[in-house]
């Protein structure tokens, strides 16, 4: 699973963009009426998994102005030795920065993220439920994964949210920089997708020379990547709801 978290933030790694807003107007336009008559939602969260990832070694540093997301994975598909090096590495440093932040923070990105978005919610005329689930999985695309546990409440609106935070250098000599991908998926009662938008983020706050530097100030890093979620709850609502 962490390979794959790590694929999405090196694809947020290599857009070039230092954030990015996409909605997808035809979904959300199609299904304007539905939308514009949800009144009940519930949020689903998932836990904290943080990618650190860096494409030192592995052949990748200079696509980003070659390429898009489906190149890039191609050229990782493409490259298998070096592929696996870069996997290895993400795993490990991943797990092992989870680890640091979840046992020294109370809080939880993800968590804290959802409550916010609650919150815009409720000051918008909507009841609001949070639940926690399993983080979806197996696909790229947030519309194609599905969670295990999902027990959505009857006659509720579901918004489904794909939190992907961590830090990534683009080279063995580049600095770590925060990046973030927040996916997120309105469907309807019955789990039909009627709205889509995520934000992609990166170097929005301090970098760090070295992963050890990283290790070390896990806290102020930790805390910076909420900030930074945090920060982008006014356009996820527009994104969302808000109807032409």
């Amino acid at each position: 699973m962490k390979y794959f978290v790590s694929t999405l933030l090196t694809i947020a790694l290599l857009s070039g963009c230092a954030s990015q807003q996409v909605a997808t107007p035809s979904l959300k336009e199609v299904n304007r009426v539905k939308v514009n008559s949800i009144s009940k939602v519930e949020v689903f969260y998932h836990e904290d998994i943080y990618s650190i990832i860096d494409l030192g070694g592995s052949g990748l540093s200079g696509l980003s102005g070659l390429f898009g997301p489906l190149g890039t994975l191609v050229g990782m598909t493409a490259d298998s030795a070096s592929k696996g090096t870069m996997k290895s590495r993400a795993e490990t440093r991943s797990e092992e920065f989870t680890k640091y932040v979840l046992q020294d923070n109370t809080s939880s990105l993800s968590y804290d993220f959802a409550n916010a978005l609650a919150d815009k919610l409720k000051a918008e005329g909507k009841q609001v439920k949070v639940t926690k689930i399993n983080r979806p999985m197996g696909d790229n695309s947030l519309v194609l994964s599905t969670t295990s546990d999902i027990t959505p409440t009857s006659d509720y609106a579901r918004l489904i949210l794909r939190i992907t935070p961590g830090y990534g250098a683009q080279s063995a000599t580049s600095s770590y920089q925060s990046l973030m991908l927040i996916e997120t998926l309105l469907q309807d009662e019955y789990g039909g997708p009627i709205s889509e938008y995520k934000v992609t983020k990166r170097n929005f706050s301090e970098s760090y020379f070295t992963f050890a530097g990283l290790l070390s100030d896990h806290k102020k890093a930790f805390n910076d990547l909420k900030v930074g979620a945090i920060s982008t709850t006014p356009s996820f609502y527009s994104g969302l709801f808000v109807t032409k």
